[in-house]
């Protein structure tokens, strides 16, 4: 076995050593499970060249490395692992390149303090960010700098202890029933009329509707499966979330309409909703379209991903409990649902507060 002299651990580098056998210094560090090698001449050249494949390998850190480079190096070690969706990792990345690296960038991470972090967030408020944008941000910092405790590379999160301003949740802006009504008499006829029509009565996000094949739709059983989604690129993608990939009823009138909807020579896999060119939409381009359908109507334009919430408020209005809405819209869980509907909801209960009389009448 080749002789190796003593080692010794220098604080920040890693073990720097001299290799008899192989007549050259030897540097180590390891980083997030990973141990780094370089070697050199002297103690001085192996320390180098370790520092350089440190900074040129994405997804390894250490604690030298300012908060621009540990959180450039997350965003693309999340990316490299696929756990996110597209559109996602595209948000976090713009959310710490907007709002925490023009102010914290500069700063090493190991010298990045809760202190650090409570002024960002109060220039921020200065900035009249909405309490939603600032609670964002601080929930991708979070997660950044969790995984670099988690890597040991910092001691503690200084996020945690932060606090930042309440959030007031809006509810989501949807049509009225009559608002419903004028927009789709104005439209009948239309090409777009199917797929305006399927959004109202599935509750299906954007981006699964205009993913939908012929295949994932059962005619004669009266459903849609949802399967897959097309990102903002038109790229195919699954579903946002678990709960998602779903098989959804449809009532009679959308069935009605896409049996109409349906090329005679329609293949399996054709899409069933397309552009002028026959191209799956894109989701910009179908908003445009959505806004122009709205001007004929003469009605306020919403946002078309709003049709989702517009299904929800119609079906509890007409009675239909939580769990089933939760179902059809592909929530993870009721709270998402309740979250999104809550006054809604605290309706329906005031108009089960019936008097003890009215309950008994007909017992």
């Amino acid at each position: 076995m080749a002789a190796i002299a003593s080692r010794r651990r220098v604080p920040g580098e890693g073990t720097v050593y001299f290799h008899k056998g192989r007549n050259q210094w030897v540097a180590q560090q390891t980083v997030a499970g990973r141990r780094i090698t370089a070697y050199g001449r002297s103690a001085a050249e192996a320390r180098r060249k370790l520092q350089a494949k440190l900074e040129q390998n994405v997804g390894t850190v250490h604690s030298d490395m300012t908060l621009e480079s540990y959180l450039r190096r997350w965003v693309a070690w999340r990316q490299e692992r696929g756990e996110l969706r597209h559109e996602s990792i595209t948000n976090y990345a713009q959310l710490l390149r907007l709002y925490v690296i023009p102010y914290l960038g500069g700063v090493k991470l190991q010298e990045l303090g809760t202190a650090h972090v409570d002024a960002l967030f109060t220039e921020l408020i200065r900035r009249k960010l909405s309490p939603a944008t600032i609670r964002r941000v601080r929930s991708v910092l979070g997660q950044a700098l969790r995984q670099a405790v988690v890597w040991g590379v910092l001691r503690a999160n200084p996020v945690e202890p932060t606090r930042t301003p309440p959030v007031r949740r809006k509810e989501p802006d949807v049509w009225t029933p009559e608002e419903t009504r004028k927009f789709f008499d104005a439209i009948r006829g239309d090409w777009l009329y199917p797929l305006f029509y399927t959004a109202v009565t599935t509750g299906m996000r954007l981006e699964e509707l205009i993913a939908l094949q012929w295949q994932d739709i059962d005619l004669e059983a009266g459903t849609i499966t949802v399967r897959r989604a097309l990102s903002f690129n038109r790229q195919v993608k699954p579903p946002k979330t678990p709960a998602s990939n779903r098989t959804i009823a449809i009532p009679p009138d959308t069935v009605a309409i896409l049996r109409e909807h349906k090329p005679p020579e329609a293949k399996p896999e054709d899409w069933v909703f397309t552009n002028r060119a026959g191209r799956p939409w894109s989701q910009a381009n179908l908003w445009e379209a959505f806004r122009t359908r709205c001007t004929w109507a003469g009605i306020r334009p919403i946002p078309p991903k709003n049709l989702r919430h517009l299904h929800a408020t119609l079906l509890l209005r007409a009675g239909a409990d939580l769990a089933t809405i939760a179902k059809r819209l592909g929530h993870t869980g009721l709270q998402v649902a309740a979250r999104h509907y809550i006054r809604i909801t605290e309706d329906a209960d005031r108009k089960g507060a019936i008097p003890l009389d009215d309950l008994l009448a007909d017992a």
